[in-house]
């Protein structure tokens, strides 16, 4: 059942009775929704809950913006941090390819070694 499906029946004088509902989550939702009365398997469980935990919907999304926003801001600086990695060389990878031929001209001679000593 909808938040929306609860509320036009309270707003029409109904009293909403939900069964059978076992999950934490959704026991706390619906307490904060002020539905009539909660149906369960689990009653030991949930009466351990004195409060629902309720937040305001603007709080809410605020909460969820803000983490939107660190999100993509993390986002963007890991972009610019692999950018300037890769562009600190003034654009090229020249310095990695050097380096990489000498190693590989290093195996070579030791492998060239080997070889003449093995003949």
């Amino acid at each position: 059942m909808s938040n929306s499906r609860i509320r036009d029946y309270f707003a029409h004088g109904f009293e909403v009775n939900i069964y059978t509902v076992n999950k934490n989550w959704l026991f706390e939702h619906l307490w904060c929704l002020g539905v009539t009365s909660i149906t369960t398997n689990y009653c030991q469980t949930f009466l351990e809950v004195d409060s629902p935990f309720c937040i305001p919907l603007h709080t809410y999304q605020l909460v969820w913006g803000i983490l939107g926003g660190l999100a993509f801001g993390l986002f963007i600086a890991q972009l610019l941090v692999i950018f300037f990695l890769r562009n600190r060389n003034g654009g090229s990878n020249e310095s990695t390819i050097r380096m990489c031929d000498e190693q590989q001209q290093q195996k070579d001679e030791i492998e060239e070694g080997e070889k003449e000593s093995t003949s």
